[in-house]
């Protein structure tokens, strides 16, 4: 058997198989080419249900041998999902989408245009998004929103987007951050990081990790101003989780490790991001790039986030005091710059709320800050948004072909 040129990874869970899993797979599968290979992975979630969905006749239903599906008999994290698919996948070009995400038919064509250009990674635009009728948003929910698609093709400097999004708990520059999740990852490289790290992801956030763990073993890379994946945001995701201020188990577990002091230990999204990162660069051999995290900014965050309650409070105010410490910084000069940084959160968050006209300042390419989006369309499935974004795309004339006739 020839090896697929792109292998569409779909981690998922037996429980999962609805309509919205159905329509990721179908979108890969309306690509007609033999060149492409999908690999669903789920894990039995629902062990001994004797109601729950067959994996083999779900598939089945696609009636196309290009699915691969296989079932884990046990339950997984999602981080052991991601590991086991990515696996499983013998594409020369990978790509991840969620279980109610989509892929859209040109993503081959950028595929055959990164092998063609010796590239180890490809990102599609992501300021485009669909948020499903479930999603837990009432002025969002069931529509499909985009904005600054213009074709454009760049090639970062690697070594200067490491260093940009070392600073802090999370990236300030996410979208020129290498990644596998909606983006194309070459199967040799991905193997030649998985040579130091030992894996392919890790820590409670799989995206994450790995968008971190992979930079350094980048040579060259693009970043195409067009959608060839959609981002699908629902309730049984884990966007309409992060909605919900909920965890899963998985992350819960996480945070009962062992951390360093310079880290909040706690249940915060900003505290399992900083985690996540600094897992990332000691397997890789970033260490170097540690003292770049700001543990200041990451304390701040989480005190503005996590204290519901006086207890939670306290430990965190104790958690910071240990940091203090260890790291020998006198307490009014570390509370003081604690609440510098606290206050600029605040003042970054009031901007936020504020109209577009009146924002004191903007994250440039970035739909969660506000920007007023290029085009907003109803939608009651991803299919659907999908269609919505192609006529759009055709009437501004942008087609994949002339994006990369220009490149």
């Amino acid at each position: 058997m020839n090896q697929p040129l792109l292998s569409v990874v779909v981690p998922t869970k037996r429980s999962r198989l609805d309509e919205l899993s159905r329509q990721a797979i179908a979108s890969a599968l309306s690509i007609a080419s033999p060149n492409i290979e999908i690999v669903l992975h789920v894990d039995d979630d629902l062990q001994g249900n004797q109601h729950a969905i067959d994996v083999p006749t779900f598939a089945a239903t696609f009636q196309d041998s290009r699915i691969r599906w296989f079932l884990n008999p046990e339950p997984l994290t999602m981080t052991q999902n991601w590991e086991m698919a990515i696996g499983r996948a013998t594409g020369e070009y990978l790509i991840i989408i969620g279980d109610d995400d989509s892929i859209r038919p040109e993503v081959l064509q950028f595929a055959e245009w990164a092998k063609k250009h010796n590239l180890d990674n490809v990102l599609g635009n992501g300021n485009v998004q669909y948020y499903w009728p479930s999603y837990p948003a009432i002025k969002n929910a069931g529509t499909v929103i985009g904005l600054d698609i213009n074709g454009r093709i760049s090639f970062p400097d690697i070594k200067k987007t490491i260093i940009k999004n070392s600073f802090g708990p999370k990236m300030l520059h996410y979208q020129l951050q290498p990644e596998i999740y909606h983006g194309l990852v070459r199967r040799s490289t991905l193997e030649r990081m998985k040579a130091v790290t030992g894996r392919y992801v890790g820590s409670a956030i799989p995206d994450l990790y790995f968008a971190f763990a992979f930079a350094p073993f980048v040579k060259k890379y693009a970043i195409v101003d067009y959608p060839f994946s959609l981002a699908g945001y629902s309730m049984k995701g884990n966007s309409g989780k992060f909605k919900k201020n909920a965890v899963s188990i998985e992350q819960k577990n996480y945070t009962l490790e062992k951390w360093p002091s310079s880290i909040p230990q706690t249940k915060d999204f900003v505290s399992l991001y900083a985690k996540c990162k600094l897992d990332a660069y000691k397997d890789s051999g970033q260490e170097h790039l540690i003292k770049n995290m700001q543990p200041f900014a990451v304390y701040a965050q989480c005190f503005l986030n996590s204290p519901h309650s006086m207890t939670r409070f306290k430990n965190l105010r104790g958690q910071f005091r240990t940091y203090l410490q260890e790291e020998k910084i006198f307490s009014i000069a570390g509370f003081t710059r604690l609440f510098l940084w606290i206050l600029y959160y605040i003042i970054v968050r009031i901007n936020l709320k504020m109209p577009y006209a009146l924002h004191l300042f903007e994250r440039e390419h970035n739909v969660i800050y506000k920007k007023k989006p290029d085009f907003k369309y109803k939608a009651e499935t991803i299919e659907e948004a999908n269609g919505k974004l192609t006529e759009w795309l055709l009437a501004k004339g942008l087609t994949v072909q002339k994006v990369l006739f220009r490149a």
